[in-house]
């Protein structure tokens, strides 16, 4: 008994590149559903489908790029993450530094 392999079907209408295309035009430049059925020759329910992520979930999702804010949000957490990181070695570097300093004031 063969096992179905997703994504690989001769009846498939559209290729994974068509079904990453339709989302992007839909999420990301406002393409109507209704248009990318007729630009693409399917169903109003099969590009529902593609859009919502019911069919096709092996070709990758193209969501819109994140905003400004979003990326601002983002730095200002790595950031902190990075400081919170950095703090202990900064402690263990400067009590190296002072040991070192005692060192050759010992000399």
């Amino acid at each position: 008994m063969s096992k179905f392999i997703r994504g690989n079907t001769r009846a498939a209408k559209l290729s994974p590149e068509q079904v990453y295309e339709i989302r992007d035009k839909w999420a990301n430049q406002g393409w109507t559903q209704a248009r990318l059925c007729r630009e693409y020759g399917v169903t109003v329910n099969t590009i529902s489908r593609i859009c919502s992520g019911q069919t096709h979930q092996h070709v990758p999702d193209a969501t819109a790029p994140p905003t400004e804010d979003e990326v601002q949000a983002s730095y200002r957490r790595l950031v902190a993450q990075l400081n919170a990181d950095a703090a202990p070695m900064a402690k263990e570097i400067r009590a190296g530094q002072e040991l070192d300093q005692l060192k050759e004031d010992g000399e």
